[in-house]
């Protein structure tokens, strides 16, 4: 890719752009694969060239809890807790689609951080953003019921890929709206009995946009 094309890079000087063709490192996963396991160290900031990948925390149920869903030219910086002390705690990063990421080490994001304070800003900033969207999370899981934080998904997926076809398992769905599969599964079976979606094996599929709509009011 090119680099100019990232977002954080006209706030690098020239020196801070050549340390950061030095030690950017490309990574490509498949889809379902650990990036990262929970406590085992930091990965540095992390930049989505292509795919989907999620961070999740598990509950006190021993469920897991996606805190965020980074998509091809998200960033984030809750992965690098050596570098950002204000980061207490650690996330699983997964794919959920073939990707590819880039990634900066806590050495040289620190190392840039001190000597470029345009791009200190500018990582502060979007670290903000990410403990906004983790903050939403929770929220959103706190305040809205099962179905309705359930038909609210499906229609952003959908929103997301284009189609009214969305691949993904039950226990997926389940993680990405804090609930279980069991509650998902009867969820979904109630859906497909009013009309107003299809399944089959990992798709679910959208047969009637307003009726999801009303659901997830």
């Amino acid at each position: 890719m090119k680099y100019s094309s990232l977002p954080f890079y006209s706030a690098l000087s020239q020196d801070g752009r050549a340390k950061l063709h030095q030690n950017l490192t490309p990574f490509s996963f498949e889809k379902g694969q650990i990036i990262h396991a929970m406590d085992e160290g930091s990965y540095g900031m992390l930049y989505v060239e292509e795919g989907v990948i999620s961070l999740s925390l598990p509950s006190t149920e021993q469920r897991k809890i996606t805190l965020l869903r980074l998509r091809k030219g998200d960033v984030c910086f809750l992965t690098a807790p050596q570098t950002i002390p204000e980061i207490t705690f650690a996330l699983d990063v997964e794919t959920e689609t073939p990707a590819k990421i880039l990634s900066l080490e806590d050495d040289v994001l620190t190392e840039l951080m001190h000597g470029e304070p345009l791009f200190a800003q500018y990582v502060y900033r979007a670290l903000i953003k990410n403990y906004s969207d983790t903050v939403k999370a929770f929220r959103t899981v706190m305040s809205q019921g099962i179905e309705q934080r359930l038909a609210s998904f499906l229609l952003k997926e959908a929103h997301h890929a284009g189609t009214l076809s969305i691949s993904m398992t039950q226990d997926r769905i389940a993680t990405h709206i804090g609930s279980s599969r069991e509650v998902v599964s009867r969820i979904l079976k109630r859906f497909s009995e009013a009309g107003i979606l299809t399944l089959s094996r990992g798709v679910v599929t959208i047969q009637n946009r307003e009726a999801l709509k009303k659901r997830a009011k």
